[in-house]
C-alpha cells in the first residue's frame, strides 16, 4: 500500500526527534514535557534567534506559530519540507514559510495536528488543552490499557485514543461528529500509528458490551443559550448535555470489567453529579448497577459563579453566564474526573486534590487522588 502523507510526515518528524522531551530540552532547557499551550504562553518570555536546524524550524512553525524566513527553509532539508507541503501544513507567504496548524509533541512520542488555541487560532478542532492533557496523564498511567479495546468519544484531534495506543491498547475506535475534527483524528492515528488497529467514524454503533476501555473529553462548559461558543466545549446551559450521550452510550458499550475514564467540569455537587451519571446509566440499557468515582479540585477560589462567570464572560457577557448558572442551580464550577465501571450495586464516591489539571511536574497529589480513585473502583473491574 501506498504511504500516507501523514505516515511519511511521521516517519520524517521521528527521524529529527521532534518529539516531547526533545522540544521541552530545546526550549526550556530541561527533559519534562511542557504541554503545548504553556509553550505558547511563553513564547514572548523565550529567545528567539534565528533557527539552527531543521528541529528549531520545527518549533519556531509549529510549536510558536512564528513564521521561518524562506531563505531558511533548507535548515528543513528536502525530505521534510516535501512531506509537509504534501499533508499540507505549511503555506508559503511572500519571504516567509508558515504553518497552517499545530503539530503538538505530545508525552515522550506523540505529535498531534491540531490548532493553536485562542487567541493564536480561531479553528475548529479541539487543541491540547490542560483537560486534554490531564487526562492523556491518566491514560498513559491506567494499569489494564495494554491490549484493551478502546473506544474514544468526543475524540477531538484524537489525543486520548493516540494515548491508549502508545501505552499498549489492541485497538482504538475514535468517535468524533465534527468533520474537521474527525478529519485531523484520521491524520493523527496515521502520523503516529500506521501500523496499529485503528478507525475513526462519526458516531457509534456498537450495541453490545465491547470496549474495555471508554474515553471521553465532551464538551463540558454550561453556556448560556443565548451566547455562541466553541463547538467542541459547549456543553449546553448545564454543561452535561453530550455527557449525558456518553454515559447512555457506555452503559451499551462498555464490558463487564471494563472502566469509563472522562475529563469534565463538575457544576455543583460532585456527589449530586454522581447521582446523574447513575441515572443517565440506566437510561442507555443497563441492566446492572455503576460504581462511580468522582475526582474534584479543591481549589474553591477560582469555582465560585461569580469567578467563572467574570473568567468566560468578561466585561461585556459576564452577567448572562452569571444568570445561566444561578438559573440551572450550579453553585460551584471545578476540574474533575469521572471513573466509572458495572458493579451490582450503586455506589458512589469522591475524592479531592489540588491543582487537578496540572502538568506531570506539578501534579503529584493529583496523580495520588486518581489512584485512591481508581482503587477505590478496582473490586468492579476485576470481578
Amino acid at each position: 500500500l501506498e504511504e500516507s502523507p501523514a505516515a511519511r510526515l511521521g516517519r520524517a518528524l521521528r527521524k529529527v526527534r521532534f518529539d516531547g522531551p526533545t522540544v521541552s530540552e530545546r526550549l526550556l532547557e530541561r527533559r519534562d514535557v511542557a504541554t503545548p499551550t504553556s509553550l505558547l504562553r511563553l513564547r514572548d518570555d523565550l529567545p528567539s534567534p534565528a533557527p539552527r536546524d531543521e528541529l528549531d524550524a520545527l518549533i519556531a512553525l509549529f510549536c510558536l506559530g512564528q513564521p521561518v524566513a524562506a531563505s531558511e527553509e533548507e535548515l528543513l532539508g528536502a525530505e521534510l519540507v516535501d512531506a509537509l507541503r504534501a499533508a499540507d501544513l505549511v503555506s508559503s507567504e511572500e519571504t516567509f514559510l508558515r504553518a497552517r496548524c499545530a503539530l503538538a509533541p505530545v508525552g515522550d512520542s506523540l505529535v498531534l495536528r491540531t490548532d493553536f488555541p485562542p487567541p493564536f487560532s480561531a479553528g475548529q478542532v479541539m487543541y491540547v488543552g490542560p483537560d486534554s492533557a490531564a487526562l492523556y496523564d491518566v491514560v498513559s498511567r491506567l494499569r489494564d490499557v495494554a491490549g484493551a479495546r478502546v473506544l474514544d468519544l468526543c475524540a477531538g484531534s484524537g489525543i486520548q485514543g493516540l494515548a491508549a495506543l502508545a501505552s499498549g491498547a489492541a485497538s482504538c475506535l475514535a468517535v468524533e461528529r465534527d468533520p474537521l475534527a474527525a478529519a485531523a483524528a484520521r491524520f493523527n492515528f496515521d502520523l503516529n500509528f500506521a501500523q496499529v488497529s485503528r478507525a475513526v467514524a462519526r458516531k457509534t454503533t456498537t450495541s453490545a458490551p465491547f470496549f474495555d476501555v471508554i474515553l471521553a473529553n465532551p464538551p463540558f462548559v454550561a453556556v448560556p443559550a443565548s451566547l455562541g461558543y466553541e463547538a467542541f466545549a459547549d456543553g449546553g446551559p448545564t454543561g452535561e448535555a453530550v455527557l449525558e450521550d456518553v454515559v447512555a452510550a457506555a452503559a451499551a458499550a462498555l464490558a463487564r470489567d471494563g472502566l469509563l475514564a472522562v475529563v469534565l467540569e463538575v457544576n455543583g455537587d460532585p456527589a449530586d453529579l454522581a447521582r446523574r451519571v447513575q441515572r443517565w446509566w440506566l437510561r442507555g440499557g443497563a441492566r446492572d448497577a455503576l460504581r462511580c468515582a468522582v475526582v474534584v479540585d479543591s481549589d474553591d477560589a477560582r469555582s465560585s459563579p461569580e469567578n467563572v462567570a467574570t473568567r468566560r464572560g468578561g466585561r461585556t457577557h459576564s452577567d448572562a453566564w452569571l444568570r445561566n448558572l444561578r438559573e440551572n442551580r450550579i453553585s460551584s464550577v471545578r476540574n474533575g474526573f469521572l471513573f466509572a465501571a458495572r458493579t451490582d450495586v450503586d455506589e458512589f464516591a469522591v475524592f479531592e486534590a489540588r491543582r487537578l489539571w496540572a502538568p506531570p511536574a506539578a501534579n503529584a497529589e493529583a496523580r495520588r487522588a486518581v489512584a485512591d480513585a481508581l482503587d477505590w473502583l478496582a473490586p468492579s473491574t476485576q470481578q
